[in-house]
């Protein structure tokens, strides 16, 4: 839009200009014309003094209207964005008001370790639905925790019935985990609503550059520095604390839920990088033909979607005091395959670290494996092996870590 303007204001002043210049140079050679008389050369002065006033006035309205588009047009921008930040703050009050309705109901129910159905959590996912409908006018940082816990329900209750002939969900656990996140989407709410430097808009592109060319209106203006809506990242701090709140409760059908928003296991990384721990965040086998027709995969992947720490008694002195138990999982609701494999434990001796494949770290140091739900399995490990392989390759984790960033 400003360059459509730009390109307007020269074609018209430099018509005007040549304009101009032609209407003056035709008079000043009728003025200086030895044959006209001194009463003649009068009269086409006047003459040019009245195309002059007839001339500039409607020429410097002109101007002024073109002057005055994009300050208008700023104005008006300026006029939205404090109407949504308005709009935002009243928002911010409600969805804090209706979260504080919603811990009030669940926290009671944490006092006891009670089953939770399907129509409860059916009836927790309206809650929830609710509560996302309300802070679509609220600030994103809101937004986006409500919605990473609708999302996560709605896959549990896809699975559920699956989940629960080897799982059950618990209220304590459950609905803990909601209490964690609907106080982190108050602390949001309770905080000043960001203002945006400037009011600058730019143009971004809805379609790939590929066919940028073919369609029309392949691009929308955004404001440059005010966002609105979910922030759809996987690497944000909102998405990271939302990653440790399931993970506390140490539930796989939970952790397996939240992990299929964005299939991305950075956030686990990065609490495991918190505790000084290592282990692989992605693990994989070839296929052993080169290609799975049926799966349509060149490899097994299984991510790391949570982990726990904690103290084992055990009567084998040799056996290690402090452990860590690994849940890997393959996200994949319909390409299913990790049944087939934990039959001899070919997941511990043929998957290799795929996400920092020269660790060195080895799967066949796991203590125990255990199936737990859909697509998952439970790995357990000395914790002293995770911590010696973290020191061994603490560099190469951060380094990791930090590309995932710049790579965005």
């Amino acid at each position: 839009m400003k360059s459509i303007n730009n390109i307007t204001i020269h074609k018209i002043a430099r018509f005007f200009f040549f304009l101009l210049v032609t209407l003056v140079s035709i008079l000043f050679t009728s003025c200086s014309c030895e044959k006209v008389n001194a009463f003649t050369k009068i009269d086409n002065l006047n003459k040019l003094s009245e195309i002059f006033g007839n001339f500039l006035t409607p020429l410097f309205a002109l101007i002024g209207i073109l002057v005055a588009i994009p300050i208008l047009r700023k104005k008006l921008i300026e006029n939205h964005i404090t109407t949504k930040l308005n709009e935002i703050q009243s928002a911010n009050t409600e969805i804090q008001s209706y979260n504080q309705q919603l811990l009030d109901k669940y926290l009671p129910q944490t006092y006891s370790n009670e089953y939770l159905n399907k129509q409860d959590i059916e009836n927790i996912l309206s809650d929830l639905q609710q509560g996302f409908s309300i802070a679509q006018k609220a600030s994103g940082d809101i937004t986006t925790i409500m919605f990473y816990l609708k999302m996560t329900i709605q896959n549990i209750i896809k699975n559920f019935d699956t989940y629960t002939k080897s799982h059950f969900f618990i209220t304590r656990s459950f609905l803990g985990f909601i209490i964690e996140s609907l106080e982190l989407s108050n602390f949001y709410a309770s905080q000043v609503v960001q203002i945006p430097k400037s009011s600058a808009t730019t143009q971004s592109p809805i379609i790939t550059k590929t066919l940028h060319n073919f369609v029309t209106h392949s691009t929308i203006s955004k404001y440059k520095h005010f966002n609105m809506g979910v922030i759809n990242d996987p690497n944000s701090t909102h998405f990271t604390f939302f990653s440790d709140f399931a993970n506390k409760t140490n539930c796989s059908a939970l952790l397996r839920s939240a992990f299929q928003i964005y299939w991305s296991p950075n956030a686990i990384a990065k609490l495991l990088y918190l505790r000084k721990l290592y282990a692989p965040s992605v693990i994989s086998m070839e296929v052993p033909d080169g290609y799975d027709p049926f799966l349509g995969r060149e490899s097994y992947d299984m991510f790391l979607i949570g982990f726990s720490t904690s103290n084992r008694l055990s009567n084998d002195p040799n056996a290690p005091t402090k452990i860590v138990k690994l849940i890997y999982s393959n996200p994949d609701d319909v390409s299913r395959f990790v049944s087939g494999l934990t039959v001899d434990n070919k997941i511990t001796k043929q998957f290799k670290d795929k996400w920092l494949p020269d660790t060195g770290f080895q799967l066949t140091k796991t203590e125990s494996m255990s199936h737990t739900i859909l697509e998952t399995v439970e790995l357990t490990f000395d914790r002293a092996y995770l911590e010696k392989m973290f020191e061994c390759n603490k560099r190469k984790i951060k380094r990791k870590l930090k590309n995932i960033l710049q790579d965005k």
